[in-house]
């Protein structure tokens, strides 16, 4: 079931952002601390935040997270996902992954969106490709 979080959802959805991290980015030190902070100030004070969980009799088994947002120099009402994460052994059942996913279309729907935008790393830039997405913006990176 896929289900808006709560407040109360952050810590279990924390722990599978670690996981996606950890999965994804092995190189990377998250602070899962900052992460819970940062989620529950969006929840409570951001009516533009939405986070969607896929719950499955109770375990938390994915996530979804962005913001509707107001992309300036594009001139487009944007939904900028942020996380999207399921675990391993729930990827590829039910349909778990394009309900959530769908989930983001449908919130950018309602809000008049016409711009999808997210993060993606580089090894997962032609999986993004096949499904009509074109990259973007670059970010680059040079430790300070």
């Amino acid at each position: 079931m896929i289900r808006k979080a709560t407040e109360s959802d952050v810590i279990k959805v924390s722990r599978l952002w670690i996981e996606m991290v950890k999965e994804l980015s092995p190189n990377y030190e998250p602070n899962i601390d900052w992460w819970r902070e940062q989620t529950r100030f969006l929840i409570c004070n951001n009516k533009d935040y939405k986070l969607f969980v896929a719950d499955d009799g109770g375990k938390i088994i994915g996530f979804i997270d962005f913001l509707l947002q107001l992309e300036s120099a594009r001139g487009k009402r944007c939904v900028f996902a942020r996380h999207f994460y399921i675990k391993p052994e729930y990827r590829y059942k039910k349909r778990i992954a394009k309900e959530l996913y769908e989930t983001g279309i449908i919130s950018g729907k309602e809000w008049k969106a016409n711009l999808y935008m997210f993060l993606c790393q580089e090894n997962e830039k032609e999986m993004w490709i096949k499904q009509g997405y074109s990259p973007g913006e670059i970010i680059m990176e040079k430790s300070l």
